[in-house]
């Protein structure tokens, strides 16, 4: 489940609650950003209330044409330096994770330099990270620190540099469930919808 909140015209900040199941040491999310994201945790209960209080409710309306409001409908710590090709451009410590946001113009540099700080990389992830590499986005990685277990996993709040939402799905889709349900709220002041898939 993911919340994101315009907090205006340059700036997201995204709510991710990230499900895992298996063995403390195999967990490791990597995520494209567009900026370096400031970084906290956040209440997995928040969620909850919100999915009750948004429930769909349908309701007959004769009126087949619905005013919609105007607007662009599109959805779209301290750093340690430059590593064999690969700027680590922060790297912090957040709640139960240990968190890098990385950057470099070669993919296959970044991939080494995750799997050698052991960050589970599998064959399937690097033509799309070469892709959002050549998009040149950031990206974040996530791990349990040290003595962390599962339980401890609690969603994370990133506020970065962007013009609008967006999902990353490319690298979900590797590691996730086959019919794995995203759920997206968008807090804004005006209506969004999906820039890059058929709007219902």
């Amino acid at each position: 489940r993911i919340i994101f909140v315009q907090e205006d015209e340059r700036t997201v900040t995204s709510y991710v609650e990230i499900a895992y199941q298996g063995e403390p040491e195999g967990f490791a999310w990597i995520v494209p950003v567009p900026s370096v994201p400031d970084l906290d945790v956040w209440s997995g209960q928040s969620f909850n209330a919100l999915d009750l209080a948004t429930q769909p409710q349908f309701r007959f309306q004769n009126d087949c044409f619905l005013a919609e409001a105007d607007g662009d409908p599109q959805a779209g710590g301290g750093g340690g330096g430059r590593e064999n090709g690969v700027d680590v451009l922060a790297m912090e410590r957040v709640g139960p994770f240990d968190t890098v946001t990385l950057q470099s113009d070669d993919s296959r540099e970044l991939i080494e330099w995750l799997r050698v700080n052991e960050y589970r990389i599998v064959p399937e992830m690097e033509p799309f990270i070469a892709l959002y590499t050549a998009e040149g986005m950031k990206f974040l990685a996530m791990k349990l620190a040290p003595g962390e277990d599962t339980e401890s996993i609690e969603p994370i709040k990133m506020t970065y540099e962007a013009s609008a939402p967006a999902v990353p799905l490319r690298l979900t889709s590797i590691a996730a469930q086959l019919e794995m349900g995203v759920k997206i709220w968008i807090l804004s002041n005006q209506r969004y919808g999906p820039q890059n898939v058929p709007d219902i």
